[in-house]
């Protein structure tokens, strides 16, 4: 009879030798995670599956008015600010919830908000930033906490060529909050510079740390307690 080591030996030896890769599965007779041989990861029963939240993106769907600083460019699919915008002001502005999905770290964590835009130049528009965090299970909170963000000043992730349009993207300060499951990130967004030109802007997001890339244990906790 083969001991431990010398089996778990001829076993790797084996796996090693191409089209022996067996599948991998783990857990009870109807409820297990399997790897197959692909090494595709999949969740077979009820009690094995993640959960993932699919998220609501409300950035620019809706502009309180056309009569401030800020528009639809329907050519482009961009939002266009102009000069002179007010976070105060409802029409100068738009606004978005960003859901903190199962699949992310729960507990202190620390992320930044990323304005996508398209650079044509080095004008320092600025922007400013509400923000708020609604925890699930908890009294609603109604204060907001303000962010600027001056652009073209070296907070970008790509280097501008020089001329041209240019896809860019540049980072707010950070955020340290304790986050839970399903908790909503609250913003509202304007442009705040009284410099010449527009500024064209097409998405906000956040990366968010992962740990449980397959969701939530259960679906309302991450430990399935």
């Amino acid at each position: 009879m083969l001991g431990d080591i010398e089996m778990a030996t001829k076993f790797t030896d084996w796996c090693k030798t191409a089209g022996n890769i067996p599948e991998m599965k783990i857990g009870s007779t109807s409820n297990y995670h399997e790897i197959n041989t692909s090494g595709e990861p999949k969740q077979v029963g009820s009690s094995a599956v993640g959960y993932l939240d699919l998220e609501g993106d409300l950035f620019g769907k809706r502009l309180n008015s056309i009569t401030g600083k800020v528009d639809y460019d329907w050519d482009e699919n961009l939002i266009k600010f102009y000069s002179g915008g007010s976070i105060s002001t409802e029409a100068d502005r738009v606004q978005g919830n960003i859901q903190w999905n199962h699949f992310a770290a729960i507990g202190s964590q620390t992320f930044a908000i990323h304005l996508h835009w398209k650079q044509s130049g080095t004008t320092k528009f600025v922007f400013t930033l509400k923000y708020r965090i609604q925890h699930n299970g908890s009294t609603f909170t109604s204060s907001w906490t303000t962010q600027t963000l001056t652009l073209a000043d070296g907070d970008e992730i790509y280097t501008y060529p020089g001329s041209g349009d240019f896809n860019q993207i540049t980072v707010f300060p950070d955020i340290t909050a304790t986050m839970g499951i399903s908790d909503i990130l609250q913003f509202q967004l304007a442009r705040t510079d009284s410099l010449t030109g527009d500024c064209y802007v097409s998405f906000c997001d956040l990366h968010a740390p992962i740990d449980t890339p397959i969701g939530s244990f259960s679906e309302w906790s991450k430990t399935g307690s």
